[in-house]
């Protein structure tokens, strides 16, 4: 009695306060403004998209000036580039003007400010609205451009400039539909401000806040006194797990402890980890298990049932409650489907996958309309039975697997169709919808790539994007570091998330199959918006210029990686090639999204694929670029997922408490990690402080132990290998000697062509070839196709993992820098991440390693890391040297200069007031840079012949920086 009195205070208590709260802000204030804020990071999220593609047209325009000015479009593209830059600008003055860092706080505190940021965005969407237009009319310029090349041009001259036509559409296409989503965000923003304008007064932010969390509290079934220290605070439990946006999930008939329904309420992420659609629940309701399953309206998928695509297009989901902005969903409740209710007991959906430039249809049958019946009149032990007879009778096998259990598949081989029917196990319920199948049919023939053997439903994952967090120049950032890594540390920062799609592998006889990614009509969103970050940031251009350097054919020697641990038979591959074949394979695909359709190319085909699009690296400067870019993503991706690690253990918080934010911005690589928390309830730069004494000295200790820990496992690698393991499970150990060497063969003819894959793709590709592969293969070794192919049926990846005697970490496994769970992106890790590109430029810029390069490509970014003072040991300086030299004293770091007499001579007063010259007291030979006092990069280059190639190696030591100048310069 007493407990529930005390829960009656607190619920009257609580009413009184936000009774009060919106006495001063106004009734339904508190939802307006977090409208509007979840709309101005809408916008923000929508011009950095239009900023992006307006890139790619920059770079495009480039490229292509010359042909562009003949066609007349070259002004117009031209333009359009400079409106996007105009009208991007304004809208950040905007923001930074009436609303900083995207808080609405000024907003409410003004009424005036409301009043001119709303007039303000009134006129940026008339402009948008001109600009609209103005991209449509280009847009139809170019397909008629493309309608009169052949009247100017001939033969291959006109099929490459259609081609550079096409490729404008497309950009073009992509940049009309952000634009028209743009105008509806901005929209939907100028209708939220007119209506946060109709309040009498201005409200705090602080105030607003709690009447939110207080609301949130009220609105619960019941009330628990957990419960209010987890709105209020952020925490999950007392115990200080973090605690963000949550979900009302209830599984219809399923009984969970003593309570009857399966309600519950989970944190978005972890509801999203545990439940995400399309995967059936594996749950026992009914005496069924995988039963239910849930869907969100996605692009790219179709149901058979004409009644559940009207409801999932008009609720977003199938069956539950979502908050609907104009660009995002927010789940506030999930019922998931329970196929026991539905017509026929079945759901079938059709995913379109595009693969290269045509689409192909992917099918996925839930439920069981004949086991549903039979359980109607049988008992469970009763259908087991007559199952297991069913399967042994028709040779499907010798096991009779689960028949309740809708959480297993067949499956197609080529990773076309599964299905959770139990009853499925002898042909493909999608034999009409496939051409394969339709033919087969028609001949009486079973299909065989319909697998005789269940699998686990394919794990879904969803994919997530994680905004930055504004860096205010108030953040605790150490200016002084003695190395390129900036350590920042911030409060109260705010991170939003947006979830965009599920993606899974099909089934597959090997590791993984077919990629498959449903993606969401619009993303779920999820925000933290007072967290706290810790991590660094480093310069972009020094990055760069190291990634440069590591492609250019010019640039010798290169590190190496080695493949092999096979005998005397080590072999070695150059860093850069893993790297350009990693790139031309996240190229060919589509970003990892579309692997089927190179992988089911020959090997011969896959070599010539590959060959031609290094040729055109080799002479295309923009897919060079491109190639830069995407090797720093994938460098900052994996710091985000090793310091993700690393402050996980190192502080002891669950690595489910903790995500990982990186980006790439104008200046800086940035890495962070941040608690999942909206209210920074971890305090995760205070532990910081209380285990390393400071930021700095986290990022120092983070640099020693992921380098160690790198090293330490191209070491285990080395020792793993044990070989022979398939050959002991078969009796006939030579004859799977022969097939190991034949697939060993085949590996290293890839490599030798500059084809790296790691051992899972090669497996799959292996797979989706076994009828020629095993006919090539007999030939050689002299065995039947028929023996070849039960081997490899048997044994392939016991061959490909553990017989081949390559390293199973090829450039990346979850021993060393992918994540079981926490990657925003799960499924295609092994293009995304590299072992061996962290190793080696973090051991270049902590100084393990020396960087050779070009002083024209290197010298600049090395010297922009100066924020106060250089000074440079040349003996020999020319006018390029002297450049570079002077334009760093121009943006105000002191610059010294030791040379030799005759350096002096030639400088003459040039550089007078610029540049402090001195004269070696002795002739000397070596060359160094000395950086902010803390920072020393030794190399061979003189400030003179910049394109040759020489070492650069970074030492950060304050101590030896200090005595090195004072011998230098004497103080």
């Amino acid at each position: 009695m007493r407990n529930m009195a005390s829960t009656g205070r607190i619920i009257e208590t609580l009413s009184q306060i936000i009774s009060h709260i919106k006495e001063s802000l106004g009734t339904d204030q508190v939802d307006i403004f977090e409208s509007i804020e979840n709309s101005l990071r809408e916008l923000d999220y929508q011009w950095n998209k239009v900023k992006e593609l307006s890139e790619e047209l920059e770079n495009d325009i480039k490229e292509y000036r010359e042909e562009l000015e003949k066609m007349g479009l070259l002004d117009k593209l031209l333009s359009l580039s400079r409106e996007v830059e105009k009208l991007l600008e304004k809208f950040r003055h905007l923001i930074e003007e009436y609303c900083p860092g995207l808080d609405v706080a000024p907003l409410l505190e003004n009424r005036d400010s409301l009043n001119n940021f709303k007039k303000s965005m009134i006129d940026i969407e008339d402009e948008v609205d001109r600009l609209y237009a103005y991209v449509s009319n280009i847009r139809r310029e170019v397909r008629k451009s493309i309608e009169k090349i052949s009247e100017s041009f001939e033969g291959r001259k006109s099929t490459q400039t259609e081609k550079i036509l096409r490729s404008l559409i497309d950009k073009l296409e992509n940049l009309e539909g952000l634009i028209r989503d743009l105008l509806k965000v901005n929209r939907i923003l100028v209708d939220q401000l007119t209506d946060a304008g109709q309040y009498r007064g201005g409200g705090h932010s602080v105030a607003l806040e709690i009447a939110r969390i207080l609301r949130e509290i009220l609105r619960a079934k019941g009330l628990w006194v957990h419960d209010m220290i987890s709105k209020l605070t952020g925490l999950r439990s007392l115990a200080g797990i973090s605690s963000a946006e949550e979900v009302d999930f209830e599984i219809e008939g399923y009984t969970r402890g003593s309570e009857e329904g399966g309600e519950s309420r989970l944190p978005l992420d972890d509801f999203l980890a545990r439940y995400p659609p399309f995967e059936p629940i594996h749950v026992e309701v009914d005496g069924v298990f995988g039963s239910n399953v849930w869907f969100i309206k996605a692009k790219n998928v179709t149901f058979r049932d004409h009644k559940l695509n009207r409801i999932i297009s008009e609720e977003k989901v199938l069956y539950g409650k979502v908050q609907e902005g104009g660009g995002w969903l927010r789940l506030t409740k999930i019922r998931p489907v329970n196929l026991r209710r539905v017509h026929d007991n079945n759901i079938f959906i059709e995913i379109r996958v595009p693969i290269g430039k045509t689409t192909k249809r992917v099918f996925v049958k839930y439920g069981s309309g004949r086991l549903f019946r039979e359980l109607e009149k049988k008992s469970i032990d009763v259908v087991q039975e007559d199952y297991r007879k069913l399967i042994t009778k028709s040779k499907a096998g010798d096991k009779a697997y689960r028949v309740n259990d809708l959480g297993y598949v067949w499956y197609c081989k080529l990773g076309l169709a599964l299905s959770t029917d139990p009853y499925d196990f002898r042909n493909c319920p999608f034999e009409n919808d496939c051409h394969i199948g339709r033919t087969l049919r028609s001949k009486g023939d079973r299909c065989p790539n319909w697998h005789y053997s269940r699998r686990l439903f394919p794990k879904v994952y969803v994919k997530a994007e994680r905004s930055l967090p504004r860096l205010p120049r108030s953040s605790s950032e150490h200016q002084d570091a003695a190395t390129p890594f900036i350590p920042v540390s911030v409060r109260e920062a705010t991170i939003v998330e947006r979830f965009t799609s599920a993606q899974w592998f099909m089934p597959s006889p090997v590791a993984y199959g077919a990629l498959v990614e449903v993606e969401f009509e619009k993303p779920i969103i999820r925000k933290l918006t007072r967290t706290n970050v810790v991590g660094f940031k480093l310069p972009r251009g020094l990055v760069e210029a190291a990634l440069s350097e590591l492609i250019s054919e010019e640039v010798k020697p290169k590190p190496s990686v080695r493949l092999s641990v096979t005998g005397d038979k080590i072999k070695e591959i150059g860093l850069d090639k893993l790297l350009i074949s990693k790139f031309a394979f996240y190229r060919l695909t589509d970003g990892g999204r579309r692997q089927l359709s190179l992988l089911e190319m020959k090997t011969e085909s896959i070599i010539k694929t590959f060959e031609k699009f290094y040729n055109e690296l080799r002479s295309n400067e923009k897919l060079k670029k491109e190639l830069i870019k995407y090797l720093t993503n994938v460098f900052a991706h994996t710091l985000a997922h090793l310091l993700y690690a690393f402050v996980s253990s190192e502080l002891e918080i669950e690595s489910q408490d903790l995500i990982y934010v990186y980006g790439v911005q104008d200046d800086y690589i940035v890495v962070l990690v941040a608690e999942n928390s909206p209210h920074g309830a971890i305090d995760l730069p205070g532990h910081v402080e209380a285990r390393f004494g400071s930021v700095e000295k986290l990022v120092q200790e983070f640099l020693e132990k992921a380098l160690w820990h790198l090293d330490g496992h191209e070491k285990d690698l080395m020792n793993a290998f044990k070989g022979g393991a398939a050959s002991a499970k078969y009796p006939d150990k030579q004859d799977l000697r022969k097939v190991a060497k034949a697939i060993r063969v085949r590996y290293s003819q890839l490599i030798q062509h500059g084809v790296v894959m790691d051992l899972p793709t090669f497996a799959y590709h292996l797979q989706l070839n076994d009828e020629s592969q095993s006919e090539k293969i007999a030939n050689e070794i002299g065995l039947s196709q028929d023996e070849v192919q039960e081997l490899l049926e048997r044994f392939l990846e016991n061959i490909v993992y553990e017989d081949m005697g390559f390293v199973q970490c090829i450039d990346g496994c979850t021993m060393c820098v992918m994540l079981d769970r926490g990657c925003t992106e799960p499924l295609i890790q092994n293009l995304l991440l590299s072992r061996n590109l962290t190793r080696w430029l973090l051991s270049v810029l902590t100084g393990k390693e020396k960087l050779y390069g070009r002083g024209r490509s290197l010298l600049e970014p090395l010297l922009s890391l100066a924020e106060r003072e250089l000074v440079v040991l040349s003996p020999y300086v020319d006018d390029d040297g002297a450049r570079i030299l002077e334009e760093a004293a121009r943006r105000g770091v002191k610059v010294r200069l030791v040379t030799r007499a005759d350096t002096i001579q030639m400088l003459g007063d040039r550089y007078k007031g610029l540049i402090e010259v001195r004269q070696l007291d002795q002739p000397r030979h070596d060359k160094c840079i000395i950086i902010d006092e803390s920072l020393v990069v030794y190399t061979t280059q003189n400030f003179t012949g910049l394109d040759s190639i020489n070492w650069f190696e970074l030492k950060a030591n304050r101590a030896d920086a200090a005595a090195l100048k004072k011998e230098l310069i004497g103080s």
